[in-house]
């Protein structure tokens, strides 16, 4: 399975562990987005990232969904780490329906769309069509904001879609959500850091749940500064 994600220098001390957890059940296909720029959430760069993640996806998805429509691909942010095989598991979760989001505080009530496992058709290329042309600089949170709104408020069944399960683990469902890390999971997304360089703090938040799931030591980490 094809797993999409940019990286960047400003991202680098993070997204090394994406790389080296990557498992062999999936092909990463990374770019680089060199210039560099600031990390913070809402900054310019952090927007052209995001610019650039929707048309990374409409180029793959355009490429085979007249022919091969049911291939299955993904997103995943650069600040994940893998911790075994995904596609097994994306695939179950994904079922019949054309797109599964990371559940953003490990409820069913807010989807994360940093990770998500996708059908390339023509419904899922419209979706992210439609997120471009809606605007991501609106309402402060980029794609995550659009994605919610269109999918809860604007969807009125042209995308079927559901929700990754708790093997695919954000830090806002501990952060947020108050719930206790599973010691079983296959994904983990560091996101929920909102200071104005989040790298240090998404290193800490990386590691600290790597010895979690190695040692079972409880990882200390903060409430997001917002």
């Amino acid at each position: 399975m094809k797993v999409f994600s940019i990286t960047s220098p400003a991202f680098c001390e993070a997204t090394a562990f994406f790389k080296e957890t990557a498992p062999n059940d999936v092909q990463l296909v990374l770019e680089d987005m060199v210039q560099g720029g600031s990390p913070a959430l809402c900054s310019e760069f952090w927007y052209q990232v995001i610019e650039r993640k929707f048309q990374i996806l409409l180029d793959a998805i355009g490429a085979v969904m007249d022919d091969n429509p049911d291939e299955i691909m993904a997103w995943v942010d650069a600040d994940c780490q893998f911790f075994g095989p995904v596609f097994e598991a994306m695939k179950e979760c994904l079922g019949p329906m054309d797109i599964a989001f990371q559940m953003e505080n490990g409820k069913e009530t807010h989807i994360n769309s940093g990770v998500m496992v996708f059908r390339a058709n023509h419904k899922v290329y419209n979706l992210f069509a439609k997120v471009l042309d809606y605007g991501i600089r609106i309402g402060g949170n980029g794609d995550q904001t659009v994605i919610n709104h269109l999918m809860r408020r604007e969807n009125r069944g042209e995308v079927s879609w559901t929700y990754l399960d708790w093997r695919f683990w954000t830090q806002t469902a501990v952060s947020v959500g108050n719930l206790e890390t599973p010691t079983k999971i296959l994904l983990h997304h560091a996101n929920g850091t909102s200071v104005p360089n989040p790298v240090p703090e998404k290193v800490k938040i990386l590691n600290a749940m790597r010895r979690y799931l190695i040692s079972k030591e409880v990882p200390h980490i903060p409430k997001p500064k917002l």
